[in-house]
């Protein structure tokens, strides 16, 4: 569990496992949108965790939330490979982003990422081996 670097590790990972680009980007993709969705259910019982509800007090800072008012689901949309799905999704329901609109941002930057990870990995490889 690499909270930050889920999707860089996963899609190389099984790359080298000797999966094929779309499984590995399929799996990697699906591997970081179930959290969203799990987070989004289940984020009443995590929010009665103490060390939780610490850790989402230093996210409640003034600048993530005016940042997240301001430009909203594009703000997830940027954020979400960036900071990892837990994170953001955390975030997002802390604030009080709508479920709707954040999972569809989150979803669609996970699926993108993973497609240009992949991409890219897989133009790398072909142009070191010739």
């Amino acid at each position: 569990f690499l909270p930050l670097f889920e999707i860089y590790v996963a899609i190389p990972v099984g790359l080298a496992a000797g999966l094929d680009p779309v499984s590995a980007t399929a799996w990697a993709a699906f591997g970081n949108i179930v959290p969203l969705y799990l987070v989004d259910l289940g984020y009443e019982q995590l929010r009665r965790h103490e060390r939780v509800d610490r850790w989402l007090a230093l996210l409640r800072r003034e600048r993530v939330e005016r940042v997240l008012d301001r430009y909203g689901w594009l703000a997830v949309f940027a954020a979400t490979p960036l900071l990892g799905v837990w994170t953001m999704a955390l975030a997002a329901k802390d604030l009080g982003m709508a479920s709707r609109p954040f999972l569809v941002a989150s979803t669609v930057s996970v699926i993108i990422y993973a497609v240009l990870i992949t991409a890219s990995i897989t133009l790398g490889l072909e142009l070191i081996s010739g």
